[in-house]
């Protein structure tokens, strides 16, 4: 009797199967399926500031007189899948307690850095760095249509000469220090 139970289930389960084979498509001999197969992309943008700190020194009469700046390469690391903006801001002068410096007097210039394919004309300059301009929370510094990985972009950092400073020096400080935050900010295009 056990035999005959065994038989029968196999019998079952041969039918079962068969049944499922068959429930596909066929076209001649052959047996045909088929998959929805998608590819589904995020965006994913991302910004690294190398050198947290950019000092502009102003250590000679010639620095007074001229101005001063202070290139950084490799500045800005994006990786961005499709266009960006970076964009450049900060919500203060440059402050030393009760004295300050006009942030519009900071001038950037980006410029394309190492192992970077995008062309040049991504790169921007800011003439004035200012923290009401109009554009949504700062300047556009970098900007362009297409994205990468690794891009990396100078910045070079300038203030004024023509001895715009010489009275800002504070008697017992060595050196006298003006301080803001410059802030970057990656936005899709």
């Amino acid at each position: 009797m056990n035999s005959k139970l065994l038989m029968l289930l196999a019998a079952v389960l041969l039918t079962v199967g068969a049944t499922n084979v068959y429930a596909q498509e066929r076209s001649g001999d052959a047996i045909n399926g088929s998959v929805t197969l998608n590819i589904k992309l995020h965006q994913i943008q991302s910004l690294v500031v190398n050198h947290g700190k950019v000092e502009l020194v102003y250590d000679t009469k010639d620095a007074y007189n001229k101005g001063v700046s202070s290139k950084q390469g490799d500045h800005l690391t994006v990786f961005s899948t499709g266009g960006f903006k970076v964009i450049a801001s900060t919500t203060t002068d440059l402050v030393n307690g009760d004295n300050s410096i006009e942030s519009a007097d900071i001038k950037l210039i980006a410029s394309v850095g190492s192992e970077n394919k995008l062309g040049a004309e991504v790169a921007k300059t800011i003439e004035k760095l200012t923290s009401n301009t109009g554009e949504v929370n700062g300047h556009t510094l970098i900007e362009s249509d297409k994205g990468g990985r690794d891009l990396k972009f100078n910045v070079e950092y300038s203030a004024q000469g023509e001895d715009a400073y010489i009275n800002k020096y504070v008697k017992g400080e060595n050196p006298t220090v003006y301080t803001t935050t410059v802030t970057y900010t990656i936005t899709a295009q």
